[in-house]
């Protein structure tokens, strides 16, 4: 009996994602977000002034 059991291998491709904002493309997103950003500013300023 060779008593090995199971062998098994994985075979991975890391695949990067890299993002990058010029200045137009940051406006948009903060235009875009803009009340969420603030509700989470306000909340922070409130947690801070307790």
């Amino acid at each position: 009996m060779g008593g090995g059991g199971n062998h098994y291998h994985a075979h991975v491709s890391p695949r990067y994602t890299i993002q990058a904002l010029d200045r137009g493309g940051l406006e948009k997103v903060l235009q875009e977000h803009e009340t969420t950003l603030q509700k989470h500013v306000e909340r922070t300023f409130r947690k801070m002034n307790r």
